[in-house]
């Protein structure tokens, strides 16, 4: 990226670097407190993380059939929030 060369631009580029994190520790703190994003945003994601996971683990000790429990709501929403960060 040629930003060394253009100090405006390189300056605009910090700025928006700047504003961000604000911008998205606020999205964040509101998500926490949305039902509808937890159910619908988080949750899915979670599962289909932990359900992917657990099969590949099951398949590599050899257990080929083995059904796969969800996690619950609590332990699902602590999975999504340990991978965005």
């Amino acid at each position: 990226m040629v930003v060394g060369a253009f100090p405006l631009a390189k300056l605009l580029y910090l700025g928006v670097r700047q504003m961000s994190k604000p911008v998205a520790n606020r999205i964040k703190a509101g998500a926490r407190r949305s039902e509808f994003f937890k159910n619908y945003v988080c949750l899915p994601p979670a599962q289909l993380y932990h359900w992917i996971e657990m099969r590949t683990k099951m398949r590599i000790m050899g257990f080929r059939g083995a059904t796969i429990k969800p996690l619950n709501e609590d332990a699902a929403a602590e999975l999504a929030r340990m991978s965005s960060n």
